[in-house]
């Protein structure tokens, strides 16, 4: 069986018009990736800096962001954990004469890809 004439080379250009979305795809799900794991990173770097200047035999509650900055330079990098904005911590009460140490951490999301808008 013969092909048309005007038919030659279309399952090349099928294949590579579906290969670019399926790259692109699975770069975004890459970047989303990359993006959540980052978010968890901090949140666990907030929470022990909060659990460690929480401690009874701390004096000195502002150590919590340096502990905190030390934990985010291990789970991603040091840039990141040089660049993040972390405050001093707060004393938030939550009961009957307690309070609750509050860390607070502001990192700005860099895209993998030099095509993305940044985010913070």
């Amino acid at each position: 069986m013969t092909r048309p004439a005007g038919d030659g080379g279309a399952a090349v250009v099928d294949f590579v018009l579906v290969s670019v979305l399926v790259v692109a795809l699975f770069l975004v799900a890459l970047q989303v990736g990359l993006v959540l794991h980052a978010r968890n990173v901090l949140v666990s770097s907030a929470q022990e800096g909060a659990r460690y200047a929480a401690n009874a035999d701390v004096t000195d509650p502002d150590e919590a962001a340096v502990v905190a900055r030390q934990s985010i330079a291990i789970g991603l990098s040091s840039r990141l954990a040089a660049d993040a904005d972390i405050p001093p911590p707060a004393l938030v009460p939550v009961g009957a004469g307690q309070q609750a140490v509050e860390v607070t951490i502001t990192a700005r999301s860099r895209p993998s890809c030099g095509w993305s808008a940044r985010s913070r």
